[in-house]
């Protein structure tokens, strides 16, 4: 027999029965309430981030657990401060909605709810995989595991995913930057490392250049002469790529005799 629906799918089938019940026994006053704290929250993370990060930047070096840092603590703080000083507000607004307005209401908002849960993680999911997979794409064209992409509400999660990319996009970029730094770093490090062989390559062809125009003569001996000290102030390599010039030189003298 066909599977149908895959894990994916299950849990989508079980956490949206949830989402709704809890919605229907909260009440729509309450729940669009606590949407509404979590945006404010997420927003006061995304954007204050920066500022205490450089706040914390002299108890923490490393710039990725800094930020991660950083934004937790922004979001815990005013999430509960959010939340403690709306309550009485949100209870006086709940007693004067009519209950079974409230309640109707609220199993809507408990699909909503559903759709934008599930829309989030699939617009991160999106974004972390592309990123992994290091090909930065438009919303089109990103890619997912395949077990999500076959899922059977995929193309619902997708569509509403599509919706909230943006967001989820900017939010986890901001957080990935830090990441691409430190690839940076290592690419640059790796791009002075070949420009640096590039430079001995050539020193060793010219080198090869002059044994060939004196062909029958013997290598000249001068740099082997010279201290490591000396030939450090000339030509600004460091010891070790000095002998390694040497080495090739001696080879190839060998090589011509």
């Amino acid at each position: 027999m066909e599977q149908v629906f895959n894990t994916f799918d299950l849990i989508f089938i079980a956490l949206s029965l949830i989402f709704i019940t809890v919605a229907f026994f909260r009440g729509f006053v309450k729940e669009i309430s606590s949407l509404v704290i979590w945006i404010i929250a997420l927003s006061i993370s995304y954007f204050g981030a920066p500022i205490m990060s450089e706040l914390l930047a002299s108890y923490c070096s490393n710039k990725v657990v800094l930020d991660i840092a950083s934004r937790s603590i922004l979001f815990i703080v005013s999430f509960f401060i959010l939340l403690l000083s709306t309550s009485g507000l949100i209870n006086d607004l709940k007693e004067k909605v009519p209950p079974i307005f409230d309640r109707s209401l609220g199993i809507l908002y408990g699909i909503l709810k559903t759709l934008l849960i599930f829309g989030a993680f699939y617009a991160a999911t999106a974004n972390i995989y592309s990123y992994l997979l290091g090909k930065k794409q438009d919303s089109d064209s990103k890619k997912v595991p395949a077990w999500l992409a076959n899922a059977s509400f995929g193309n619902i999660v997708r569509i509403s995913g599509e919706i909230v990319d943006p967001a989820v996009e900017a939010f986890i970029g901001a957080i990935t930057k830090n990441f691409d730094k430190s690839n940076f770093i290592k690419k640059d490090q790796e791009s002075e490392d070949k420009t640096l062989d590039d430079k001995i390559n050539e020193t060793v062809d010219e080198d090869v250049k002059t044994i060939d125009q004196k062909k029958g003569s013997k290598p000249s001996k001068k740099i082997d002469n010279k201290t490591s000290e000396d030939l450090e102030k000339e030509t600004g390599y460091n010891k070790k790529d000095i002998d390694k010039m040497n080495r090739l030189i001696d080879v190839i003298g060998k090589i011509n005799n």
